[in-house]
């Protein structure tokens, strides 16, 4: 019994609460919707790194999976491949901020893929989206 008490506080830290989990689905539903991504593939691998927000990371990996740019083998490293590219990924009180890039690799001949910056604002327990941007390189 002590056992199990000492694992589910060792973990306690490890797994987020309700707001960021509600901030990872926010996040997936905007950067895989048909106005931005136009691949209609839903197994997308996010590139994170392991730097960012260690709750919004977990929350993210929760419902897709996410690896570190170290983990991403050469060869998967092509043009339109289902990875998605996150720079930022952060909760700061009521608002937070993910940006990327999707088809990061091989896209165009400047080598970088489509840009977004998606910033949220928590209000009535839902992340609403504030105004995003999309960008080229």
């Amino acid at each position: 019994m002590l056992f199990l008490l000492l694992a589910a506080h060792a973990n306690a830290g490890v797994s987020p609460d309700a707001r960021y989990l509600a901030f990872a689905q926010a996040t997936v539903e905007q950067i895989e919707s048909p106005a931005h991504c136009k691949r209609r593939a839903r197994n997308f691998t996010y590139v994170v790194p392991t730097s960012v927000d260690p709750q919004a990371r977990t929350a993210l990996a929760s419902i897709r999976n996410v690896v570190a740019l170290s983990d991403v083998p050469e060869s998967a490293k092509v043009p339109f491949s289902n990875n998605i590219e996150i720079d930022k990924l952060q909760v700061v009180g009521d608002t937070a901020l993910v940006e990327g890039n999707l088809y990061p690799y091989g896209h165009n001949s400047l080598n970088c893929g489509e840009g977004f910056s998606f910033p949220f604002k928590y209000e009535n327990n839902v992340w609403v989206l504030q105004q995003w941007t999309m960008r080229g390189c």
